[in-house]
């Protein structure tokens, strides 16, 4: 069985002089590292808070805590649904650019997920 890369081949029509090239691979660990550790900050301070009461600092708590907004893990979350965003508008310029049917779908879900980074 022939193994297959997640790499994008360089054979593939580029648009508007733009070449991207990602290795999904490589991409999902990092994004899954940067998960770990806002996960094992928020898991830290937890027990801190726990072990010495409230009177941690409450700057800390909340620039890592997973259950309030404003704050590091939601600018993360946020990032991650604008690249979403930015890369499903590149695919529908790339749809528009060879005529492809599904255009406006990508166009569609790009909108989406830019409100929803909002």
């Amino acid at each position: 069985m022939k193994r297959v890369s997640s790499e994008i081949y360089d054979n593939r029509p580029s648009f508007v002089g733009i070449e991207l090239k990602l290795n999904s691979a490589k991409l999902v660990r990092l994004l899954w590292v940067i998960m770990a550790i806002l996960v094992l900050i928020h898991s830290v301070i937890m027990v801190v808070n726990f072990l010495l009461g409230e009177s941690f600092s409450y700057f800390i708590t909340s620039l890592f805590d997973l259950d309030m907004e404003r704050n590091v893990p939601t600018f993360f979350s946020t990032q991650i649904l604008l690249l979403s965003s930015v890369l499903f508008s590149l695919i529908a310029l790339f749809q528009k650019q060879n005529n492809g049917s599904l255009y406006l779908s990508w166009l569609g879900l790009s909108v989406i997920f830019l409100f929803a980074s909002a």
